[in-house]
C-alpha cells in the first residue's frame, strides 16, 4: 500500500525518523513538481466527482471552441 502524508514542517523530521525504525515502511520524499502534480490531480478528481453529481456546471464543448 502507498499513501501520501501531509505533515507540518516542524514535525516532518520527527515523523521521518520514527518511520525509519519500521523495517516494513519505506519513505521517499517527493519533489515540489511531483507534489504540485499530485495536488492538481486530486483537485481534478474532485471536479469530476462534482460534475457527476451535478453540483459543478461544465462548459459546453461548442462554447469552448468558440472561445478559441
Amino acid at each position: 500500500m502507498q499513501c501520501i502524508l501531509e505533515v507540518k514542517d516542524n514535525e516532518d523530521k520527527f515523523l521521518l525518523e520514527m518511520l525509519k525504525h519500521f523495517r516494513f515502511v519505506k519513505t521517499r520524499l517527493l519533489s515540489k513538481e511531483n507534489v504540485r502534480f499530485i495536488t492538481e490531480l486530486q483537485e481534478s478528481v474532485e471536479q469530476v466527482k462534482k460534475a457527476k453529481k451535478g453540483t459543478l456546471k461544465l462548459q459546453k464543448a461548442k462554447d469552448l471552441i468558440n472561445e478559441l
